[in-house]
């Protein structure tokens, strides 16, 4: 007894909280929500949209109210219709509209409560000076919706404390899927872990591993998003979410543009996962219609992406390409026909509860064909009312025989179709249906496609395996392009790349390490390769050393050089032996025979050094070598210049005077030629590369300009020929 007494405590404290004082109860329902009959369902739909706290805005969304409330009508008239389900009974009606507000989804479940038990009246006696109960609660078995998760789980406290069975027809959220917090709650799709399943699945179908998410705030949009990161993970530990951005419930249309701005600042990413509320995907795709964002991005919406097209194809032109999911369903054929045959007039209602306000009828002429199709919201509302009916006829036949129609309600109780729904099993419009341990039903999805500006079906994500079936004839008509949205590829070891992070993101990019480094730190720094080491052609991950590679005595190189060394050799020593045989000559006296003998020499060295560098190098072979490559070019340069130079300063002399100019002897020649030689100063160098060599080069060119310039002074050499010889020698 004490607990029925807090039970009512708390729904009339509510009710005072809510309405801030002894008010009546939220504003009453339209005519055609109320058919009272011998057993009574409820259901709490969204048709107005809601104007601040508890209010409901004046207009109705025909869209909401001709497919979801002409659904359950459909759905109620067929069973009581039919013989096979309560027969001998009728089954009645009551529809609560929550405008969208979570708010007004729990008063309107606390309007579910049942007071028709006199033991339960005598608790409401207590507040009925301070409340007006008349037609504030309606007697139900059992209640629809809300078709939302967060407003499902606000009233599925309240209806659970009651014991009254609930069948959300599109709400997903997994934490209602918790059967000791919500033991009386059922639905008609599954839960949120499968959507993620299907999105992860759609995402690694196209290689889409860079992507950033947008989620409604609550349990739903978080819970979703938590899930998808960890099913994202499982399936590539490469998945990248460059952002999160969270919709709060008051964001104005300014704070949904922001959102574009900042998914426009993720760099590459061209894939938007959207996991919000259907209120909140109207204002997100306004906010994409104004902006410049329509061909920007392909967006991956769940089901209330799939509901919110349904009801109008043309937003599909918004989203061009983009992908939306929901719960398969066949069309219900005998819905549609009761669409176009049915004479049931829609209302406007102004939100109070005078009749005289409800008017302003909508005749079908008004609304689109493809508003009288069966989507999958209206086909999942008319199931939910058939396993109540199923479960109900179930009651009847175990606990009622005999009873009549007058006391049948005193032998159903909500605690037994409870009990019934949990075993109710029947032909739905997608298949088999039953409720497993969670109350929840397995099933597949379908999965749609924007193109050629409506929503196409393309595809089924089965639930049994867990597997994708996608019919990619259909996939990105129109000249849509597939965008790629990933990350670059793994870092390749094997050509040197290593990972960069770029800013505060989780994607990458791969930077070439330098040709003597190699990849260390598990490819994501370089490393260069100590001396006498080169990185490995193959895995650029180790360093091989360096083996001296040199011309074999076989190869035709070494044979050709070879042969050509030894014949210069050989030549030079021809040469030496001639000039010194004649030596008292006057003409090879003219030449200077000891520097002719030191170019002799330079020449017969550098032939001979041929041999060292085509042979296997050694240290002391490295040392003759890199001595030698730079001397020869000296002793063969060095000489020619001074001999130059002497001839020059003797011909100027010999113009003015017989006077021997000084430092012409062939001592002095042969002392200046050996300084040139072999000075040089101490500069230590141990990186010097090829600069050491173009150096030593340029030394000689220099040398050689100078001897040009010189003979260039004095073109009148052989008149000047006798007398030098006179004189000097």
């Amino acid at each position: 007894m004490k607990y029925w007494n807090l039970k009512f405590l708390f729904v009339a404290s509510a009710l005072y909280c809510f309405y801030g004082g002894p008010l009546s109860c939220p504003d009453s329902v339209s005519e055609y929500g109320y058919n009272s009959a011998d057993l009574n369902i409820g259901a709490i739909l969204s048709i107005h949209g809601s104007d601040g706290l508890r209010k409901c805005k004046p207009d109705i969304d025909i869209v909401h109210y001709n497919t979801t409330v002409k659904a359950l009508h459909f759905a109620v008239d067929d069973v009581n219709k039919r013989d096979d389900i309560l027969p001998n009974v009728t089954l009645g009606l009551v529809i609560l509209d929550d405008c969208f507000s979570a708010s007004l989804a729990l008063a309107r479940a606390i309007q579910f409560i049942p007071i028709s038990n006199p033991n339960k009246k005598k608790y409401f006696a207590k507040f009925e000076n301070s409340l007006d109960l008349k037609g504030c609660f309606y007697d139900v078995l059992g209640v629809i919706g809300p078709d939302t998760s967060k407003r499902s789980i606000i009233t599925a406290d309240v209806l659970t404390l009651f014991g009254i069975p609930q069948i959300s027809h599109t709400a997903t959220s997994d934490l209602l899927s918790d059967k000791k917090r919500f033991p009386y709650f059922f639905r008609m799709v599954p839960p949120d872990r499968y959507q993620v399943k299907v999105i992860s699945s759609i995402l690694q179908y196209f290689n889409w591993t860079h992507v950033s998410i947008v989620h409604s705030e609550g349990s739903y949009g978080r819970e979703g998003v938590k899930s998808l990161n960890s099913e994202l993970i499982a399936l590539n530990s490469n998945f990248c979410i460059e952002n999160t951005i969270e919709i709060n419930y008051n964001f104005k249309p300014e704070d949904f543009m922001n959102i574009l701005t900042s998914l426009d600042q993720g760099g590459k990413v061209r894939v938007i996962v959207v996991y919000v509320e259907v209120e909140d995907t109207a204002p997100l795709v306004s906010a994409i219609r104004k902006s410049r964002h329509i061909d920007k991005f392909i967006w991956v919406g769940t089901d209330a992406l799939s509901i919110y097209l349904s009801e109008n194809k043309k937003n599909c032109d918004v989203l061009p390409g983009s992908f939306a999911i929901q719960p398969y369903i066949a069309e219900v054929e005998e819905f549609t026909k009761y669409q176009r045959n049915s004479s049931f007039q829609l209302k406007r209602y102004n939100g109070t509860s005078d009749t005289q306000d409800m008017n302003d009828d909508i005749q079908y002429d008004d609304v689109d064909e493809h508003l009288l199709h069966t989507t999958f919201s209206e086909s999942l509302l008319i199931d939910s009312v058939y396993a109540f009916a199923y479960a109900l006829d179930a009651v009847i036949r175990k606990n009622c025989y005999g009873y009549t129609k007058e006391n049948l309600s005193s032998c159903v109780s909500t605690h037994s179709v409870f009990e019934e729904l949990k075993r109710v099993k029947f032909k739905g419009s997608f298949g088999q249906i039953k409720f497993n341990d969670n109350g929840d039903v397995m099933g597949k999805y379908q999965i749609f496609q924007c193109v050629e500006g409506k929503p196409r079906a393309i595809g089924i994500w089965d639930m049994a395996n867990e597997g994708l079936a996608l019919n990619e004839s259909e996939l990105f008509r129109s000249g849509i392009k597939m965008p790629k949205s990933a990350c670059a590829a793994p870092c390749s070891p094997e050509l040197g790349l290593v990972y960069h992070f770029t800013k505060q993101t989780c994607c990458w990019e791969c930077v070439e390490c330098k040709i003597n480094e190699i990849v260390v730190a598990n490819n994501t720094r370089c490393e260069p390769c100590p001396e006498f080491h080169w990185p490995n052609i193959k895995l650029r991950t180790f360093c091989d050393p360096i083996f001296p590679l040199y011309i074999g005595l076989n190869d035709p190189i070494f044979v050709g050089l070879g042969t050509t060394s030894i014949l210069g050799s050989l030549l030079c020593l021809w040469v030496a032996l001639t000039l010194f045989r004649n030596k008292d000559e006057h003409i090879i006296k003219c030449t200077s025979l000891e520097l002719s003998a030191v170019i002799l020499v330079g020449t017969f060295v550098a032939y001979i050094l041929t041999m060292s560098f085509l042979t296997e190098p050694n240290a002391y072979k490295c040392f003759v070598n890199h001595i030698g490559f730079n001397l020869i070019f000296t002793m063969l340069y060095a000489p020619l210049l001074v001999k130059t130079n002497r001839i020059y300063r003797i011909f100027r002399a010999g113009k003015r005077t017989t006077k021997k100019p000084c430092l012409t002897s062939r001592t002095s020649q042969l002392i200046i030629t050996l300084v040139l030689i072999l000075f040089q100063g101490k500069n230590n160098n141990f990186n010097m590369g090829y600069f050491h060599i173009l150096s030593l080069l340029f030394y000689e060119a220099i040398t050689e300009v100078i001897m040009s310039l010189l003979e260039t002074k004095e073109r009148k050499t052989g008149q000047y020929m006798a007398i030098m010889y006179r004189t000097y020698f």
